[in-house]
């Protein structure tokens, strides 16, 4: 699969073959740039190749978009929040979640302060970046669907609340891809995707902390570095 933004321009992701089975929880990493979010709008179906195909669960990226939440569900960087309770704002994608798993994701994702006024409207301009982002988590979280699509989720998250995120996704049945600047630690035989310009590099965390010195800087928390900036010497 290749995309760029326009016909002369230079691909963001070029050739990119990859199988991701399911309940498999694959992280994405990469300089800015490098094409982790259009990776997410290519699956999500909202941004089409221009050479290969994308094909979830045997429908492809475009057919997926119109069978909704059926087919994945994506939480993207500015997540969007009703003018309504914070339950309606919850239960928005899964309408039918039971009463204990609403409470589950309402302690899990820290939303009880919110939940002191079950009638009461939010207001969505008055929520804080690190509200919003958690209300958007918990709604995917509580979802049926198979595939999970998480563009920097826990991007506003004190330590507490980053920690918790991460926790609760890691242990959700469904196929979880993963895009994060933030980098978290990778369970062993975690398969990570290191975008790093047009060249994709597919491994597990000891394996590319070996063979990618730009691996090794983000996961050291080093910087990060521009995609036209130095580049790994990673082999495939």
């Amino acid at each position: 699969m290749t995309f760029a933004y326009g016909p002369d321009a230079a691909p963001v992701l070029d050739h990119l073959d990859l199988t991701v089975e399911p309940g498999e929880h694959l992280l994405v990493v990469g300089p800015s740039g490098a094409g982790k979010s259009t990776l997410l709008a290519l699956l999500a179906g909202t941004a089409h190749p221009r050479h290969g195909q994308i094909h979830l669960a045997g429908h492809t990226a475009r057919h997926a978009r119109t069978l909704g939440t059926a087919a994945r569900v994506l939480v993207p960087q500015e997540p969007y929040i009703f003018e309504a309770p914070l339950h309606d704002n919850l239960t928005y994608l899964a309408p039918n979640a039971p009463a204990p798993r609403i409470t589950e994701a309402i302690d899990t994702f820290t939303l009880a302060p919110l939940a002191a006024d079950p009638a009461r409207p939010l207001r969505p301009d008055h929520l804080s970046p690190s509200e919003r982002r958690r209300i958007a988590l918990a709604r995917a979280w509580l979802t049926p669907t198979p595939l999970l699509l998480l563009d920097e989720p826990t991007a506003h998250l004190d330590a507490g609340a980053r920690a918790a995120t991460e926790l609760a996704f890691a242990s959700h049945p469904a196929t979880v891809i993963t895009v994060s600047h933030h980098f978290p630690a990778p369970e062993p035989g975690q398969r990570v995707l290191l975008l790093d310009g047009a060249t994709p590099y597919l491994g597990t965390h000891a394996s590319l902390l070996r063979e990618s010195a730009l691996y090794g800087e983000l996961a050291a928390g080093l910087g990060e570095p521009s995609a036209a900036g130095s580049r790994s010497t990673a082999s495939t």
